[in-house]
């Protein structure tokens, strides 16, 4: 599975969620030579409990060993979904959560999951932070980039292990590509 990031992604979701770690480009291209998004992926791996450290093969379920990072990030948003389905969204483990997410599909159509989906992101974060996100991470090249650089490390819990990869958007090459190596919600009819 590809997630591909690109400036008109960027610039046409009013949700679009971005970190602002560093005040400006200049800076964050500075920084690169003490510290580097790559070598961020690299330390926070995906807690895969298999015995290669690998994802099983597809048609085989992967075993996982959820941290409490992972834990409290399904937590936060099962509770935030359970809010807008009228359920406790109480869970315990992943598979738990798949099925409240599950809940917020049941009798709605695509663009009111899509509204149900933004209302949990939104409920996730501080007043005024997306109009702050959008003016400091305007969409470019860069912010695409860094949204999927960002995706790889601190996404594993929800989409399995993943990659950067070159993609080519409007003929120039960029970054901004997420390969999701073997998705973690291997459900079927999902």
């Amino acid at each position: 599975m590809k997630l591909v990031l690109t400036e008109s992604a960027l610039a046409s979701s009013s949700s679009a969620v971005m970190f602002p770690t560093l005040s400006s480009h200049r800076q964050f291209f500075e920084c690169r030579r003490c510290f580097s998004l790559r070598t961020l992926a690299r330390t926070i791996k995906c807690g895969i409990a298999e015995p290669s450290g690998e994802p099983a093969p597809m048609g085989q379920k992967t075993k996982y060993k959820d941290t409490l990072f992972d834990k409290a990030f399904m937590s936060l948003f099962a509770s935030k979904m359970g809010n807008i389905t009228g359920t406790s969204g109480k869970i315990n483990g992943y598979e738990d959560f798949v099925d409240v997410s599950r809940e917020v599909m049941k009798g709605r159509s695509p663009s009111q999951q899509k509204d149900a989906v933004r209302r949990v992101l939104l409920s996730i974060l501080p007043p005024g932070a997306p109009a702050t996100f959008r003016k400091l991470f305007p969409p470019t090249k860069w912010s695409a980039e860094f949204n999927a650089a960002i995706t790889v490390p601190f996404f594993y819990w929800l989409v399995g292990p993943s990659e950067l990869m070159e993609v080519e958007v409007n003929g120039v090459k960029q970054k901004s590509g997420v390969h999701i190596k073997k998705c973690r919600s291997e459900y079927p009819n999902y």
